[in-house]
């Protein structure tokens, strides 16, 4: 580096930067161009990315009906969320579609599909605010009046690249012989269409026209590199509920059976502490729900209850906003930071709750959110 030469150590250089926020980090390209040869390099990236505090991001269409899709954030490092949400809440307008579903968030890169244009993909980088809208998929065979698309979005570190991952079928069975599988590279900003009995792995049945699979209706959620959807199997009339995750390293499915489980009414995947989670309500009038944690990933024996989520026998005093909250529906959105979840109440208040602690606490209304993701700023360019 000419101006690291002439007065720091280049190693001197590239431990400041590693220190600052992205922000900055896009100012200091403009000073020479061997800093911003640094500072794209992939390593410098990745190792700048890993020093990153989480931040929790919760999505919300405007109540005005305008379309567009908004986002506000906050620091999970803050010590009273509460007290400080109003200073560091941040609103930007972020697409102009009112049909955007989150698909997944990985690596500090969001993915976004479209609820009726499933080749309207694309990718977002909440710190930079830059977007790429992906080249349209490999078209299937033959036109379809109600096609079913499952999306997923993850980092493969063996590659170094971000991958998405669709499946297409032109009817409701997915996973079948006549599925389509691509998986797009952001590096060679390009898909590759795959067949998918080379993807599925011996753990998954023999797939055929009278198997029926179906996503539950949350994004994927990535632990250890793989892609993971909860999904609705029905088989010989037989229903049940299965996990299946794409490797991104291997390119290959396989199945994760769920924990043994009595009576529910709904569940979700989230990752809590770097693991794969499952959470379970058993009412959905009543704010009561189970927490799982996948020990050892992959290994479906692994499944532990780790905790329960009690707001009608709350312990203690709940706080002003939150009287009166055990007599409500509500519902979990998604795991914060440092062991929270976040839960979404039905007077259109947002609740964090601690798991240690079993404390809740008045995040913020609702604002109409529809989704939330927990993410690292990445000063990657898009």
């Amino acid at each position: 580096m000419m101006i690291a030469n002439k007065y720091l150590p280049e190693d001197i250089v590239k431990e400041i930067l590693l220190r600052l926020d992205v922000k900055s980090l896009r100012r200091f390209e403009c000073v020479c161009k061997s800093w911003k040869t640094l500072i794209r390099r992939p390593s410098f990236v990745n190792n700048h990315f890993k020093r990153q505090p989480s931040s929790v991001i919760l999505f919300h269409f405007s109540p005005a009906f305008d379309h567009n899709l908004k986002e506000f954030k906050f620091d999970c490092e803050v010590s009273c969320y509460s007290d400080c949400f109003d200073k560091l809440i941040q609103r930007r307008e972020i697409l102009p579609s009112e049909f955007l579903r989150l698909e997944g968030c990985d690596n500090g890169v969001v993915c976004f599909g479209d609820f009726f244009n499933h080749d309207n993909i694309c990718l977002w980088n909440p710190a930079t605010n830059e977007f790429k809208t992906l080249p349209p998929p490999p078209p299937p065979p033959c036109h379809s009046e109600h096609p079913t698309c499952l999306l997923g979005f993850g980092f493969d570190s063996l590659t170094d690249d971000y991958k998405v991952v669709r499946v297409f079928s032109t009817d409701s069975y997915l996973f079948t012989s006549d599925s389509e599988l691509s998986v797009y590279n952001l590096g060679r900003n390009s898909w590759k269409r795959m067949e998918m009995s080379r993807v599925l792995s011996s753990s998954l049945p023999e797939f055929s026209s009278h198997v029926w699979a179906n996503p539950d209706h949350r994004c994927s959620v990535v632990v250890k590199e793989s892609i993971n959807w909860n999904m609705s199997f029905q088989i010989d009339n037989e229903k049940k509920k299965s996990i299946l995750a794409f490797d991104l390293n291997s390119e290959v499915i396989k199945t994760i059976n769920l924990p043994q489980l009595v009576e529910y009414k709904d569940l979700f995947l989230d990752k809590l502490s770097e693991r794969l989670s499952l959470v379970v309500t058993h009412d959905r009038n009543a704010p009561i729900f189970d927490v799982w944690v996948m020990k050892e990933y992959g290994v479906s024996d692994s499944w532990i209850k780790q905790v329960k989520v009690d707001l009608v026998n709350y312990p203690g005093e709940l706080p002003p906003q939150l009287h009166g909250i055990g007599n409500k529906s509500s519902q979990p959105l998604a795991f914060g930071c440092k062991g929270n979840v976040l839960i979404l109440e039905s007077d259109e208040k947002v609740i964090l709750y601690d798991l240690e602690s079993h404390k809740a606490e008045y995040l913020c209304p609702s604002m109409c959110i529809e989704i939330v993701c927990t993410t690292l700023e990445s000063v990657l360019h898009l």
